[in-house]
């Protein structure tokens, strides 16, 4: 994957991953986030994506990065699973 070298995902580690969804590259963060804005937290239910939550709280689906940046656990190990929590910076 070619990556920015500025971008916080370049120190990250690809692996390839199957799952029931399909096959996919990840990246695992080499890093912890810690977040120094509020944000609330949402619960993943079956079916969402980042596209989708930053569409419903952000009015902006290209957002997306901002929920990818606060939550690198979503990558790991599937994705986003039903029952995961996210933050949603506000």
């Amino acid at each position: 994957m070619a990556l920015s070298e500025r971008s916080r995902y370049a120190e990250g580690e690809f692996h390839w991953i199957e799952t029931n969804r399909g096959s996919r590259y990840t990246v695992y963060l080499n890093t912890i986030t810690h977040l120094t804005s509020p944000y609330i937290v949402h619960v993943v239910v079956e079916g969402e994506t980042l596209a989708l939550l930053a569409a419903k709280y952000y009015s902006d689906v290209n957002r997306w990065w901002v929920l990818a940046d606060a939550n690198p656990h979503a990558f790991y190990p599937a994705g986003l699973t039903p029952g995961m929590n996210l933050r949603i910076p506000q």
